[in-house]
């Protein structure tokens, strides 16, 4: 039964227009792909209904996008690859190719985003004289150095870079620190 489906599967990929097909996670589970398109083919061998559900797959950084719309169409196999790629092409791939669009612009802007925080973050790093990391925290870039000692003048600063336009800085210090650090960011206001 697996060799006659993988076999469907391969027919439907070819009818796609030579996509590339490779297993999936689970006996009768296909995965079938041109370029950043991808769906994936799932064959009822449960119930031997001759029932395939072909769903839309996303790119794999696609959960940094939220409010996603899952698309999915069922067809009988038993109607041949021909007709499950027409079924495909028809009723699936124009909501699919919409969203995926949206998809891509929407992880290409967030990946803009985390660059920009990353940018701040180095630069109020260096003018705080600590170390930043490499890569951006979901919740921003949250960077903290120092000792938490009651020998050291400052003895911890922190900072988190929310977005490209808030940033967060907490300086924990003695009194008199605190005192110059405040004089000082009165004369940048």
């Amino acid at each position: 039964m697996l060799t006659e489906i993988r076999a469907i599967a391969t027919d439907v990929a070819r009818e796609m227009g030579n996509w590339t097909i490779r297993d999936g996670y689970m006996n009768g589970q296909f995965f079938i792909a041109d370029e950043n398109k991808e769906l994936c083919l799932m064959f009822d061998l449960t119930h031997e209904t001759g029932r395939l559900s072909i769903s839309a797959s996303y790119p794999k950084n696609s959960s940094v996008v939220h409010g996603i719309k899952g698309y999915s169409i069922r067809v009988s196999y038993k109607r041949g690859a021909v007709v499950i790629a027409r079924e495909i092409k028809r009723r699936l791939m124009p909501d699919y190719l919409r969203e995926l669009e949206s998809v891509v612009t929407r992880i290409a802007a967030h990946e803009a985003e985390e660059r920009r925080q990353a940018t701040i973050a180095q630069t109020v790093a260096t003018a705080l004289g600590v170390d930043c990391p490499e890569t951006v925290h979901p919740s921003g870039v949250y960077v903290r150095s120092g000792w938490c000692g009651p020998k050291a003048p400052v003895t911890r600063s922190e900072f988190r870079v929310m977005s490209g336009s808030s940033v967060a800085i907490e300086i924990k210090t003695d009194g008199e620190v605190a005192a110059k650090i405040a004089e000082f960011l009165r004369t940048l206001m």
